[in-house]
């Protein structure tokens, strides 16, 4: 069963079920001229420092993809290893 979001208030927030080989379609825009957007897939809100369990960064000035996860307030190691920058900043 899947559910789409169409144009939800910033930042989005939603309980899901994180569960193996779920898949998750992200399809948009960064608001006006903002250079960079941030995904986190997290347990509890962000004022009570989150477990994160995976956040994908992108910052397109710089053409950087970087991915991590935090642990009771301990960010793990960032991985920036891509090929190819899959995003424009005119896209």
């Amino acid at each position: 069963m899947s559910k789409t979001y169409t144009n939800p208030t910033i930042p989005f927030k939603i309980n899901i079920k994180l569960v193996e080989q779920k898949h998750f379609v992200i399809i948009g825009r960064p608001l006006s001229d903002d250079k960079r957007f941030t995904f986190n897939f997290q347990k509890g809100l962000l004022s009570d420092a989150p477990n994160i369990a995976f956040q994908f960064d992108v910052n397109c000035r710089n053409r950087v993809i970087a991915m991590n996860y935090r642990t009771d307030s301990t960010w793990g190691r960032e991985i920036r290893e891509i090929t190819k920058f899959p995003f424009s900043e005119k896209e």
